[in-house]
């Protein structure tokens, strides 16, 4: 039987802010990532990927306020390392909010 090869997982990861190099390289192996928070403009990457984005990601000192959480219509979740203070309340009920303390 073959070993174990990492596989490409359905849909897309935005990512609104860095995370440990650890984490990202974990992610990468199996989704593609977009770094929302280094693109050159950051509207033109939204417009492009947003109906692919089914995850965001970031630390607590990531922004994403309730303008970009609401451009992305597929997403599912939002996973975050750090606390969730400061982030809107505003947002749709059915997206599920991972956070990861360090």
């Amino acid at each position: 039987m073959p070993e174990n090869t990492p596989t490409r997982k359905p849909g897309e990861i935005l990512a609104a802010g860095f995370l440990p190099d650890d984490a990202m390289s974990a992610l990468e192996e199996h989704y593609t990532i977009h770094h929302y928070y280094r693109a050159d403009d950051p509207a033109v990457l939204l417009q492009e990927v947003a109906d692919n984005i089914v995850c965001m990601v970031g630390t607590s000192h990531a922004s994403m306020p309730a303008e970009l959480i609401n451009a992305l219509p597929k997403l599912q979740q939002i996973s975050v390392y750090g606390t969730s203070s400061g982030w809107p309340a505003n947002f749709s009920s059915s997206i599920f909010w991972n956070t990861r303390f360090l």
